[in-house]
């Protein structure tokens, strides 16, 4: 682990924090890694590796904003799990969307690691 990695990335909530959120997923060595989460708001940093997937993810309760911060993804939606009814592909600076309640699925579609920044939104508490 670099010294980056095991100097910021870790929860720093529910303290106010700011960071470079493209600089931090770059250093991000972990398949996921939560950077900040409060009492309705958390943010992760994903690590995919090259033609992965995160697998089927569904939240009930909790819509999510994900942006790419490097790297080319396939975003799979579905209305049920395995049943795609739309994708599209994402690159450096997009972000998609999702809506609580949504099938995803995000595929690495890139030869090198796919650095995500995930934040998620929600009316129940992160910490317990």
């Amino acid at each position: 682990m670099n010294s980056y990695c095991s100097s910021l990335l870790f929860d720093h909530g529910p303290n106010p924090f700011t960071i470079n959120l493209r600089n931090a997923a770059s250093h991000n060595c972990n398949s996921c890694t939560t950077l900040w989460s409060g009492s309705s708001l958390e943010l992760k940093l994903l690590n995919i590796l090259p033609w992965k997937t995160t697998g089927w993810k569904q939240h009930p309760e909790t819509d999510q904003i994900i942006r790419i911060e490097c790297g080319t993804a396939l975003l799979i939606l579905a209305s049920k799990k395995c049943h795609p009814n739309s994708q599209k592909t994402l690159h450096n600076g997009d972000a998609v969307f999702i809506p609580a309640g949504t099938w995803y699925n995000l595929k690495n579609i890139s030869k090198c690691p796919l650095k995500l920044s995930l934040v998620q939104i929600s009316s129940n508490n992160f910490k317990n």
